[in-house]
């Protein structure tokens, strides 16, 4: 069993997740390293986001944009949902950073106004990324995220239960050196161009995830946040770079494929509670995000159950 089987449940390969034990911490981070990765890993999603980053050798990363190299100083972010994985890997030193994605909409909202980490967090699931981002560190913003994640897998394995300041802040200072990273490779005129994110953006986002089975339509958020709906849509669009429905339909299959492998629920059930309950239009939603079936998904994780015959703990790396 890996180290980091108390921290990831891999139960099903094809999808990870943070164990319920690791999100009893508030917020949910994870962070380890790898100084000699030369295996590869089978391909998968997880349900947190995901922030890797490349300290020595040489390997490949496999994802819907194609293969990408990964290298001394080459960050991934790879979003809920997305799927990846290692491959021809040559003594790759990496080191991993995993924080629950239900942060970025608690404690992390704050990044929706800072308009390199919304490219990096929010508007690195559109069509043009396919959930993962990519970025070049040079070495001091290398040497400094190193130390970072060095100082929170410190007070990870010194305390079991350690404070959510300390956490936060350590994750705070990478995603603060990532965000500057990117703005130093973009063109001035193309961050600063980014207005602030308006108050509804926020409130539409917080009442998607708080009544996800709502029958919603864009007139209704726009009445209950009192404003013009075609505004809002703009306003949405700017911010997330997707359509507020686009937004729930995405939350309500990323719950949807949660409660497929952690509940005995039906899928007619599931559609019901995600707030799709006509059975064929939740089946083509289903995938149209995930490539394959519900029952398709469900039954992977079944299948790997009976190989197994119990829950192993794995990660991305071994």
């Amino acid at each position: 069993m890996s180290k980091t089987a108390d921290m990831i449940d891999a139960s099903n390969l094809e999808h990870l997740r943070l164990r319920p034990a690791t999100r009893t911490f508030n917020p949910p981070v994870s962070v380890f390293h790898f100084p000699n990765r030369t295996t590869d890993e089978l391909q998968h999603d997880h349900d947190f986001v995901e922030i890797q980053i490349c300290a020595g050798g040489e390997g490949w990363q496999r994802c819907k944009k194609g293969d990408i190299s990964f290298r001394r100083g080459k960050v991934l972010i790879i979003l809920p949902g997305a799927w990846h994985y290692h491959h021809d890997n040559k003594s790759v030193d990496a080191y991993v950073c995993c924080f629950g994605a239900e942060i970025l909409k608690r404690e992390l909202l704050w990044t929706l106004d800072d308009p390199a980490l919304n490219s990096l967090l929010w508007k690195g699931g559109n069509e043009a990324n396919h959930g993962v981002v990519e970025l070049d560190l040079n070495e001091n913003t290398l040497s400094q995220c190193i130390g970072f994640l060095d100082a929170l897998e410190g007070i990870k394995s010194r305390n079991s239960s350690p404070s959510p300041s300390s956490l936060l802040g350590y994750l705070t200072l990478v995603l603060s050196s990532l965000s500057e990273s990117h703005v130093e490779a973009k063109p001035a005129s193309e961050i600063s161009s980014h207005p602030p994110v308006h108050s509804a953006v926020k409130r539409c986002v917080a009442l998607i995830e708080e009544n996800v089975a709502e029958e919603w339509s864009t007139k209704d958020f726009a009445k209950k946040l009192n404003i013009d709906p075609s505004y809002l849509g703009r306003l949405f669009q700017i911010a997330m770079g997707l359509s507020p429905l686009a937004y729930l339909n995405q939350v309500r299959a990323q719950q949807a494929a949660r409660m497929l492998l952690r509940t005995h629920k039906s899928i007619a059930e599931i559609g019901i509670a995600v707030g799709w309950p006509d059975p064929n239009y939740f089946a083509r939603k289903f995938k149209a995000n995930f490539g394959i079936s519900a029952t398709q998904y469900r039954n992977r994780y079944i299948q790997h159950q009976m190989n197994t015959g119990e829950q192993i703990g794995l990660t991305v790396f071994e």
